[in-house]
């Protein structure tokens, strides 16, 4: 911990988000370039899906390992070797030998990536609530603009200077964001905090105990299935599979993460006319609706990318929604159940990936096989989401009289 009486100042605040828009953008910029990567390193496009399992890992584990280190020591010691390692990491991924190496070093980035939920929380502490919705509103609109931009400029990058030095760029400009780490934290006072393991152990057991937290953690999960894999396995599916450009690829990606900025800004327009419980309704129904279009216009790629934008706008509707409800009802400490809802659901996410990726390489990664997945995701999530209303939907209309979305 550190004390919050003492505020951040502008230029630590502009060193995370310069740290936290780089970890976004690294892994948005490589991906255009994964099948150069593969091949460069004689490896096989199934090895992909390996290098992202790599790095989710890294991002899911390290909160849980990490917390009580930064509790005792103070967020942003902890936060500078984060930051250290991320641009480590990025730097050494240019001279990987062979995909195993390359495997590692994605491991490390995910693990720096893991870090900046540190910020998060230091901002929560030191700012009161207006200004700090504000900063939050800044890192969440990064994290949402970054796969946009991080793709356009990888393509750019790689096709003209070749995909080591997208690692280069980003490795490069994490050492200004160090920097500016290091120098501004020293009016930061860490306060001593007596860890204990025992407390830690029930915190968490009471959390995976709690009947809301796994059924909200498995709608939350089983929403985003559908993006995460197209975004994860689109590069191979448009290149290799349908043969199309990079600047198709870059459409797709486009079409996608923009109906979730859209779906974010009609949310904001409803949420003060409607009760959530038929807002939920609604985003699931356009969700639901979406995924299953998708399926049948499988045939033509433009089409199906337009119904998974579709899904992903429904999903957009009712997915704070249902976060919110998750941590208020359960009375932890927001951090552990933060970093065990990463946890347990990026090592769902995982087991997806990789069962897909061993599928959809066998039928040539074909969109109707891969559109399976999609399909079985959203069947569940949807079971799921009708099991929640009918559990939930009286507190959900009280919740919805004195409780904001910002």
């Amino acid at each position: 911990m550190y004390d919050a009486k003492k505020k951040l100042s502008v230029s630590y605040i502009n060193s995370f988000l310069l740290y936290e828009t780089l970890c976004y953008m690294a892994n948005a910029m490589i991906m255009p370039s994964m099948i150069d990567v593969v091949a460069y390193l004689h490896a096989q496009k199934v090895d992909i899906s390996l290098t992202v399992i790599a790095y989710m890992i890294g991002i899911c584990t390290t909160p849980l390992l990490i917390s009580p280190i930064a509790d005792l020591i103070g967020k942003p010691k902890v936060l500078i070797g984060g930051c250290t390692l991320f641009c480590v990491a990025n730097l050494l991924c240019p001279f990987s030998h062979n995909i195993t190496e390359f495997i590692i070093f994605r491991l490390l980035q995910g693990i720096g990536q893991g870090f900046i939920f540190l910020g998060y929380t230091m901002i929560h502490d030191s700012f009161e609530d207006i200004a700090a919705v504000k900063l939050i509103s800044i890192m969440g609109n990064i994290t949402v603009i970054a796969p946009i931009i991080g793709p356009v400029l990888g393509s750019l990058v790689s096709v003209s200077l070749g995909w080591k030095f997208v690692f280069w760029l980003t490795g490069g400009v994490s050492l200004f964001s160090l920097f500016g780490l290091i120098k501004f934290q020293s009016k930061l006072i860490p306060s001593p905090k007596v860890i204990r393991i025992k407390v830690i152990l029930q915190n968490y057991s009471f959390i995976i105990k709690n009947k809301k937290f796994l059924l909200g953690m498995g709608i939350l999960t089983l929403i985003i299935v559908p993006s995460e894999l197209w975004m994860i396995f689109s590069i191979i599916i448009v290149r290799t599979a349908l043969h199309q450009s990079l600047f198709m690829y870059n459409v797709y990606i486009i079409m996608l993460v923009g109906a979730t900025i859209i779906g974010s800004i009609v949310l904001r327009t409803i949420i003060h006319k409607f009760n959530f419980a038929n807002i939920i309704k609604l985003g699931c129904t356009i969700f639901i609706t979406g995924i299953l279009a998708s399926v049948i216009m499988h045939a033509n790629s433009l089409a199906f990318v337009l119904c998974l934008s579709v899904s992903r706008f429904g999903a957009a509707l009712f997915r704070s929604i249902i976060s919110r409800r998750l941590m208020t009802d359960i009375h932890q400490d927001k951090n552990t159940i933060s970093a065990l809802f990463n946890l347990i659901s990026s090592a769902f996410l995982i087991l997806i990936v990789y069962f897909a990726s061993h599928i959809c390489e066998l039928y040539g990664y074909s969109l109707f096989v891969f559109s399976m997945f999609p399909l079985c995701a959203s069947l569940i999530c949807f079971v799921l989401i009708v099991y929640f209303i009918r559990t939930d939907t009286a507190i959900l209309k009280t919740f919805n009289n004195h409780a904001r979305f910002m």
